[in-house]
């Protein structure tokens, strides 16, 4: 079992794009959210389901303004997980999937009347090296968060006002009537 988040808490341990930061990369606020990973592999997974993925580049995406960064990988279980092992084994192996992601990231929003979402570097993926080094950049940023050196949305203190009203559920079924205990 992998605990995502620990109960009465919100902490989810992952990355956080910090919207008080100015990425160096995009020139724009991250989206205060965690980063997001597309997996190109044959399996399609379920929610919740934990997998071990190789990472093999990333896209810039400019939603409203912030950065929003999209990681390419790969299920290190997947049949085919052995040939690919960087953003150029995806187009060679996969040809034009990388240029449907960058359509279907620009319009996805189109629908709810929103306009067409932009892209650093003008679209072009980065390679694996530089995804790391982004996926180690918005690690600190969250390390920070929940340290709180940075400012942020994250709620651990809810977890004590819970707890106190579980406690007094609990009080309340012991001592009634109809309780088995």
């Amino acid at each position: 079992m992998v605990v995502e988040v620990p109960r009465w808490t919100n902490a989810k341990m992952e990355t956080w794009e910090d919207p008080g930061h100015k990425d160096t990369e995009t020139g724009c606020c991250g989206d205060n959210d965690p980063i997001d990973v597309c997996e190109i592999g044959n399996k399609v997974c379920s929610i919740g389901e934990v997998i071990k993925v190789k990472v093999l580049g990333t896209l810039a995406l400019i939603d409203e303004g912030e950065t929003d960064w999209k990681v390419i990988a790969i299920n290190v279980e997947d049949p085919e997980a052995n040939a690919f092992n960087s953003i150029d084994d995806v187009r060679r192996l996969k040809p034009g999937y990388l240029e449907a992601t960058v359509d279907w990231f620009r319009r996805y929003k189109v629908p709810d009347g929103k306009p067409e979402n932009q892209f650093a570097f003008n679209g072009e993926f980065k390679d694996k090296d530089f995804a790391i080094n982004i996926i180690k950049s918005t690690n600190d940023y969250w390390k920070a968060l929940v340290s709180k050196i940075s400012d942020g949305e994250l709620n651990c203190g809810q977890d004590v006002l819970l707890r106190e009203e579980i406690k007094q559920e609990d009080n309340c079924q012991k001592n009634s009537p109809h309780s088995s205990t």
